[in-house]
């Protein structure tokens, strides 16, 4: 796909569960995304939301590959799929029982065939840790890598890291 329709993208909009528009950014670089993969990865990310939204643990299992790793905000990794569930179950009946969230942009690159990797940009609503620390509604980048398997593009890798709304003004790579 040519640059100018990649551009374009950035434009097109798809409509995730809270009716907010989640935009699509193009790659800088490397080959354009097939709309498969695009399609495939966009439903595994907007189904992500959907468990979370709605505390469903279950279909979020759905969403993972038996071998998923996955650190969180505060540095947390787990590893495996019945790792990563067991702890998003223990805090969604917690922390999270009454949090949504909302992707707000992502951009997808397919790195091999059946392999891609996705950088979100998520709104988190105000939380409290269990030590008391009041969190307050912010941004964290999140990024997965997704392969597709059997026709599911499932969640192999993620890292969540919450975004420093004074340190990215003095971003040195933006511009």
């Amino acid at each position: 796909m040519p640059l100018a329709t990649l551009s374009l993208l950035a434009t097109v909009l798809t409509t995730n569960l809270q009716s907010k528009p989640m935009i699509l950014i193009p790659p800088v670089a490397g080959k354009a995304v097939s709309k498969s993969a695009e399609a495939g990865v966009i439903k595994t990310i907007e189904l992500m939301e959907k468990s979370w939204n709605t505390h469903d643990m279950g279909l979020y299992a759905t969403l993972l590959t038996d071998d998923c790793q996955w650190v969180n905000v505060v540095g947390m990794h787990w590893n495996g799929k019945a790792s990563v569930v067991k702890a998003h179950v223990a805090f969604h009946k917690t922390i999270f029982k009454d949090v949504d969230y909302m992707t707000e942009s992502a951009c997808i690159r397919e790195l091999a065939p059946n392999v891609a990797i996705a950088v979100l940009t998520v709104r988190m609503q105000a939380y409290t840790t269990p030590d008391g620390h009041k969190v307050p509604e912010g941004q964290t980048r999140l990024t997965l890598t997704v392969r597709e398997t059997k026709g599911a593009w499932l969640i192999a890798q993620a890292q969540n890291t919450p975004i420093d709304k004074i340190a990215v003004q003095f971003d040195p790579g933006k511009g």
